[in-house]
C-alpha cells in the first residue's frame, strides 16, 4: 500500500438532482442527466471568479473540483496556497465560492433541474484519476443532504454558517468605517450618487435562516433578489422574468403531485414556493 495519503481541506457542496425517478421519458431523462454534468464538469478543475466583480479582488486563488455520478454531484472548493487557513481565509473561501455555486444553480434552475444537498467544510481525500473521494467533510455533506434536507434545499453545518457569518458581517463593518484609502474613496462616491446603504449588506446574505426550522441553507436565488438583472456568462436574464417562470414551474409540479396524490411532492413543491416568494 502506498504511504504518505493525506487529507486537505475543503469547502464541500453535495448536490442531488430531484425528480428524475419520477420521469419516463429515456430523451427527458437523458437531457436533464446531460445538462447537469456538462454544466458541472465545465467547471472542473478551473479558477472561479466570485460571481459579482468578475475575479477574486483579493488574488488568492480559488479552484473547483468537480466529481459527478448518477444524479449527483460534488462540488470541491480550495485556495491555491494550502496555508490560507485562518477563519478570515475560511470565511473568503465559503462566500466566494457560493457566489460561484450560485451562477451554476441559477443555470440549472432555468432549466427546471432542482435539488437538494448539504454543505461542510473540513479533511478531504480526492484522487481525480483513481475516482477516489473519501473524508469527514463528504460525509458530513451527504448525511445533510440524505438525512436533513428533505425540501429543494441545500443545508449548510452550523459550523461553516458561523464562519461564513463572522466574516460577512465584518466585511459590512469594514465598509462603515473603511481603513484605507480605497475603502474611504469607495464610500464617498457612492454616498455622492445617493447610495446610503451599506454596500456589503445590499449584495445579500447567501448563508441564511430557514424559517420553517430554523436550520441553515444557501441562499441560492440571493441575486436573483438583489439585483434587478443577471449577466453572467452562464445565464443572463431579468430577475423578474427568472423569478416568474420559476415559481409557475414550481407552482405547476405542487398542482400536479397534489392530482397524483403525492403529498411529499407536493409538500417539497410547497417549500419551493415560499422561498421563492420570499
Amino acid at each position: 500500500m502506498e504511504n504518505g495519503k493525506k487529507y486537505r481541506n475543503y469547502f464541500v457542496i453535495f448536490i442531488d438532482m430531484l425528480g428524475t425517478q419520477a420521469k419516463e421519458d429515456i430523451n427527458s431523462i437523458y437531457l436533464d442527466y446531460s445538462t447537469f454534468h456538462s454544466m458541472i464538469l465545465s467547471k472542473d478543475g478551473k479558477f472561479i471568479t466570485d460571481g459579482r466583480a468578475g475575479g477574486i479582488t483579493s488574488g488568492k486563488k480559488i479552484r473547483m473540483y468537480a466529481h459527478t455520478f448518477s444524479d449527483c454531484a460534488y462540488m470541491l472548493y480550495a485556495f491555491e496556497d494550502e496555508s490560507l487557513n485562518s477563519d478570515d481565509d475560511k470565511g473568503m473561501l465559503i462566500e466566494n465560492a457560493l457566489c460561484h455555486f450560485e451562477r451554476v444553480m441559477l443555470k440549472l434552475l432555468q432549466n427546471a433541474i432542482v435539488f437538494r444537498g448539504g454543505a461542510s467544510y473540513g479533511e478531504v481525500f480526492y484522487e481525480k484519476q483513481k475516482n477516489i473521494l473519501f473524508g469527514p467533510a463528504i460525509n458530513q455533506a451527504f448525511q445533510l443532504e440524505d438525512k436533513q434536507a428533505k425540501n429543494p434545499r441545500i443545508l449548510v453545518s452550523s459550523d461553516v454558517a458561523n464562519i461564513y457569518n463572522k466574516y460577512f458581517q465584518q466585511c459590512v463593518e469594514e465598509f462603515d468605517n473603511p481603513s484605507d484609502e480605497y475603502g474611504k474613496a469607495m464610500q464617498k462616491i457612492l454616498q455622492l450618487e445617493g447610495f446610503n446603504k451599506n454596500l456589503k449588506e445590499s449584495q445579500g446574505r447567501i448563508i441564511v435562516t430557514d424559517s420553517s426550522d430554523d436550520k441553515y441553507i444557501v441562499n441560492y436565488l440571493n441575486s436573483v433578489k438583489t439585483v434587478d438583472y443577471i449577466g453572467l456568462p452562464e445565464i443572463s436574464t431579468f430577475s423578474t422574468d427568472f423569478k416568474k417562470e420559476f415559481l409557475s414551474f414550481a407552482q405547476e409540479q405542487s398542482h400536479e403531485a397534489e392530482l397524483n396524490g403525492n403529498l411529499r411532492v407536493k409538500e417539497k413543491y410547497d417549500w419551493l414556493v415560499q422561498y421563492i416568494q420570499s
